[in-house]
């Protein structure tokens, strides 16, 4: 019978144990769900099994901080770094709150990147949810025929 124990969890444990902090029950917790876990390090990693702080692409760190991923701990937020998933963003102090998606190949956070990202009638148009009016174009909106109204779910405006 195989005991799950591989070098690559090793490796995984010994990263994760230098990055917890200790309690009244020693360095580290063990854990098999996040349940196990202490309010301090909510979460349970699912490799190594221990209770960390925080998982890269979860939202577990309170705001205006981010999760280290080598080190799985909240860490103060840098606004500088570009966005690698949807729950990045908005970018606090970079990006208005209606930047909720991010557009991976740029690492920057928009409003959409296609018009399904959009509510309907509304398009996406240089990645900002617009409502295009028939007939525009000859001048009926004043300008080309996009109404640059509110734009997001939250009815923010770019």
């Amino acid at each position: 019978m195989r005991s799950g124990f591989t070098p690559a969890r090793a490796g995984v444990l010994i990263v994760l144990l230098s990055a917890c902090s200790s309690d009244s029950r020693g360095p580290f917790i063990a854990c098999q769900q996040d349940s196990d876990c202490p309010p301090q390090m909510p979460m349970c990693h699912p490799q190594a099994k221990v209770c960390v702080t925080s998982i890269a692409g979860q939202q577990t760190c309170p705001p205006m901080q981010m999760c280290d991923e080598a080190q799985n701990r909240c860490v103060p937020y840098d606004p500088s770094l570009p966005c690698v998933r949807n729950s990045d963003c908005p970018r606090l102090g970079v990006d208005p709150p209606n930047r909720i998606l991010c557009w991976l190949e740029r690492g920057i956070c928009v409003n959409c990147i296609t018009d399904q990202d959009c509510l309907a009638p509304k398009l996406c148009i240089q990645n900002l949810c617009q409502l295009v009016i028939d007939g525009g174009a000859d001048g009926e909106t004043g300008d080309g025929g996009v109404d640059d109204g509110p734009s997001g779910a939250d009815g923010s405006t770019p």
